[in-house]
Formats: C-alpha cells, sequence, structure tokens
C-alpha cells in the first residue's frame, strides 16, 4: 500500500488502497488503457537503444510517482492552479514517455477540468489518478522484476 491521497479537510497523510477510493461518475473510461504499455517501452528502449536504461527510465519516472502525486493533492487542495498544473504537465509528458497510459489519460483530465476551472471535477479525477497511481507503481514493479 502507498501513501498517495491526501484528506484535504484535515491537511494530512493517508494510505491509498485501490479497493477503497470511490470513484466518480466523470470519470474517464480506462479499464480498456493499458496501465503499462509495452509497445511504448519497447520505444523507449528502441531510443535509448537499452533496454535497461529504458527500465531505469521507467523506474525513476515510478519512484518520484508517490511524492508527485501528494504534491499535487495538496495543490489542488489550496487551489493553487498553476503549481497543480505544471506538477500535472510533468506527470503528463513522463507517462507518455514510459507507456504509463492510463496516467496519460487521467492526468490530461484532471488539466482540462482545472483548466476549465471545474476543481470539484478535478479532485474527483485526482482520486482516480491516485489509484492508477498505485496500480502502475505496482504493476511497472512486478513488470521489471520479472524482466530482470
Amino acid at each position: 500500500m502507498l501513501t498517495l491521497a491526501v484528506d484535504h479537510k484535515h491537511s494530512t497523510v493517508h494510505s491509498v488502497s485501490p479497493s477503497h477510493l470511490p470513484i466518480a461518475h466523470c470519470v474517464p473510461a480506462t479499464e480498456a488503457v493499458p496501465v503499462l504499455d509495452a509497445v511504448v517501452f519497447a520505444k523507449l528502449a528502441a531510443d535509448l537503444q537499452s533496454r535497461s536504461a529504458a527500465i531505469r527510465v521507467v523506474a525513476t519516472f515510478r519512484n518520484l510517482l508517490p511524492q508527485r502525486i501528494r504534491e499535487l493533492h495538496v495543490k489542488i487542495a489550496a487551489e493553487d492552479t498553476e503549481a497543480a498544473s505544471t506538477i500535472l504537465l510533468g506527470l503528463n509528458v513522463g507517462a507518455s514517455m514510459v507507456g504509463a497510459r492510463r496516467l496519460e489519460v487521467l492526468t490530461q483530465s484532471v488539466l482540462t477540468s482545472l483548466g476549465q476551472g471545474r476543481g470539484a471535477s478535478a479532485r474527483m479525477l485526482l482520486t482516480k489518478l491516485s489509484t492508477e497511481g498505485v496500480r502502475f507503481y505496482t504493476d511497472a514493479a512486478h513488470a521489471f522484476t520479472r524482466a530482470a
């Protein structure tokens, strides 16, 4: 279990279990989108001319993910749209690069909600983003442990 969610009302951090998070109806359907896209990973490995270098890039993204999602919760709770957007853009680019397809879709959705001034929608989407962050964190670890 990872610590990724922030209780905005009390400003405390809580552990997140993907099975315990409420999912809002405005959340984009991501079940058909892969958590980790092997085709994107293969392209990254080819671009870097090294599978091990690509694994290191994924590991770096994975290891920074919990901190970045925590920071995102704090910025959105504080209604600091500019700082939240900066974090989201970084997450979106990183997710796109490593093949974290669900995170890529969700970061774009949160960005869109923030850009349209829909803070409540952004907070609901952030719950789903946290869930998918946990899923990516776990799935990437398993994928590359088996591959090593």
